[in-house]
């Protein structure tokens, strides 16, 4: 019997599975190199449904995000390094694993617009890190 499983462990080391492919809705809007879209702005604005799933190959992207449709931002392999603000204008955003940076002198990471909520705001597996003010700020409509 240890000679049984002693092989079974030599042949799946050897052999390794392959991990498993995240199956995306259809509809999913692809950023990276050779995909559909180069930046992410461009597939939010590209966005047409509510809940639009936005799968970001992994890389960094030097962008300012404005977000003013309910999208879902996946970053693909935990190896998306998203450098600069997003604001946030709209309800039902969820970005899952992103890693917001603030190089470049950037203040915040995460900025909420005018008086919006953040209702249905999720994050997954995010960080957030070198920002000279905030990683998530809210600014009100009386703030300039």
């Amino acid at each position: 019997m240890k000679k049984l499983l002693l092989v079974i462990f030599m042949f799946l080391c050897c052999f390794p599975l392959t991990g498993c492919e995240i199956d995306y809705p259809k509809s999913a809007l692809y950023v990276g190199k050779n995909q559909q879209f180069s930046t992410i702005q461009s597939a939010i604005d590209a966005s047409s449904m509510s809940g639009q799933f936005i799968v970001v190959n992994g890389g960094e992207y030097k962008e300012d995000l404005f977000i003013s449709k309910s999208v879902t931002i996946i970053g693909k392999n935990n190896r998306v390094k998203l450098i600069g603000t997003s604001t946030i204008a709209c309800d039902g955003v969820k970005f899952e694993s992103i890693a917001f940076c603030g190089e470049d002198s950037v203040e915040n990471g995460i900025v909420f617009e005018g008086s919006q909520d953040t209702n249905g705001l999720t994050f997954v597996q995010c960080s957030f890190k070198g920002f000279k003010n905030a990683g998530i700020f809210s600014k009100s409509s009386n703030d300039k």
